[in-house]
């Protein structure tokens, strides 16, 4: 039998690599990871003067659990440096899907409760089809 290899010796030891980093998200209360979230957000939109988009109560479930989600990628794990490390590999742009990837994977072993958040965001970046690379 005679496997045929499609991605290149340097993919394929980004992708070990990618593999074999630490993702560490910190555990917060629901409680407070909603409020910094929420807070996090309302900033964000001042500062880009979008104040209609300001969060206000009640917020409805499924937005929580995406500025949740979010504000852990972006604001509480190490994922701008991964991207910014490897922005300028040759595959980069498959290097990010599965860092992404990667983070939403170490999210969901944190918050259970985002996990279908976390698959909602997986799927709308269409990152399902790298789930092999990281098994």
């Amino acid at each position: 039998m005679v496997i045929i290899l499609t991605e290149s010796k340097s993919f394929l030891n980004d992708v070990i690599k990618i593999k074999n980093i630490k993702i560490t998200i910190p555990k917060l209360k629901q409680r407070e990871l909603i409020y910094c979230a929420k807070d996090h957000y309302n900033h964000f939109m001042i500062r880009k003067g979008n104040c209609n988009f300001y969060i206000k109560e009640p917020v409805p479930e499924p937005i929580l659990n995406r500025l949740c989600v979010n504000f852990l990628r972006h604001e509480l794990s190490n994922y701008h440096n991964l991207l910014n490390q490897y922005s300028f590999k040759r595959n980069a742009t498959t290097i990010k899907k599965l860092i992404k990837l990667k983070i939403y994977h170490a999210i969901i072993e944190n918050y259970r409760y985002l996990k279908e958040e976390c698959f909602i965001q997986i799927k709308k970046r269409k990152l399902t089809q790298y789930e092999k690379y990281l098994k």
